[in-house]
């Protein structure tokens, strides 16, 4: 009689699966850390915004996520560097990719979502409309549209910008400073790429539509987070928050690096804008002389009417 079987089918996961699984597991436990100061913005927004109806504006809307920029994306991407455990960090299985992206995402989802949603709730007065169900008074009358539709996307694109090379900053970071540094150095990055794009339109249109600052930002934010995580994962860990000297160095870096590419663009601009000028003064020096051209042809045409025309005398016949 042959001895039963001891073995047993063990089905042995994915590995897309164990990455997607751990991965989630990550985002989860980053928005438990995080929840408390997200969800305290995220209350003053709707109540400054739904409740009260105090704050009309997509500015009300820039304003809160540069306050998430300011206060909650350095904490949130440079935790390991604050609390000196980033050796620790770096040592554990999940590697540093889904630490970067899991650390990355909540901001990327707030951000969007209050923007979206403050978007809609300002450009078709949706406050208004659910507190007239309850009932009719000088809080439920709408108010007039904010006109230009680039201030709304500004909402959106302004602040995951801010909130991108924040991250990117913080995450490389190499001191404790350099952490706390990063929000004003973000939100100045991301203001001068959204005013060099107002600035360029201007030169080109002479109206601010966000054809330019728009699609700017939103390059920003993409090429931003590529180039953090790719210096992440070549970054060497720092222990007990990292030595002084790393740190200024680190933060001198991205100070420069930004700084430089600011005053590429400025010069880029000033010289679209003197290629501008240049073919707009051509331009009128063409339509100039069209129009002194048309006008000597009307004026000989004039002249050529006015003039008299001699009648033919008849021939005289002598007897």
């Amino acid at each position: 009689m042959n001895a039963p079987s001891m073995t047993h089918n063990v089905s042995i996961p994915s590995p897309e699966f164990s990455e997607r699984a751990v991965l989630f597991q990550l985002i989860c436990q980053e928005w438990r850390l995080c929840r408390g100061p997200v969800v305290t913005l995220g209350v003053v927004w709707l109540v400054g915004l739904w409740i009260l109806v105090l704050f009309q504006h997509p500015a009300w809307l820039i304003a809160i996520g540069l306050w998430h920029v300011l206060f909650i994306s350095p904490t949130q991407a440079g935790r390991d560097i604050i609390d000196g455990t980033e050796e620790f960090s770096f040592a554990l299985p999940p590697g540093r990719t889904p630490l970067y992206v899991a650390r990355m995402t909540p901001g990327l989802v707030f951000l969007p979502v209050i923007g979206l949603l403050g978007w809609l709730a300002i450009a078709y007065s949706l406050p208004q409309l659910i507190w007239s169900v309850f009932f009719s008074g000088g809080l439920t009358e709408s108010f007039a549209p904010v006109t230009g539709f680039h201030w709304y996307a500004m909402a959106v694109l302004l602040p995951c910008a801010a909130h991108a090379i924040v991250f990117a900053i913080a995450a490389n970071a190499g001191s404790r400073a350099t952490v706390s540094s990063s929000g004003i150095i973000g939100i100045i990055a991301a203001a001068g790429v959204m005013l060099g794009g107002f600035f360029l339109e201007n030169l080109l249109w002479q109206e601010t539509h966000g054809f330019l600052a728009g699609p700017a930002l939103l390059i920003t934010t993409v090429l931003v987070l590529l180039v953090g995580h790719q210096a992440y994962r070549r970054k060497e860990a720092t222990g007990s928050g990292g030595s002084v000297g790393t740190g200024n160095r680190s933060g001198l870096a991205w100070f420069i690096g930004v700084t430089v590419v600011l005053l590429l663009f400025v010069l880029a601009s000033l010289f679209l804008f003197r290629a501008k000028k240049v073919v707009s003064s051509n331009y009128e020096m063409n339509q100039i002389e069209q129009q002194r051209g048309e006008q000597e042809r009307r004026e000989q045409q004039m002249r050529a009417q006015a003039m008299p025309t001699h009648p033919a005398t008849p021939e005289r016949h002598n007897p």
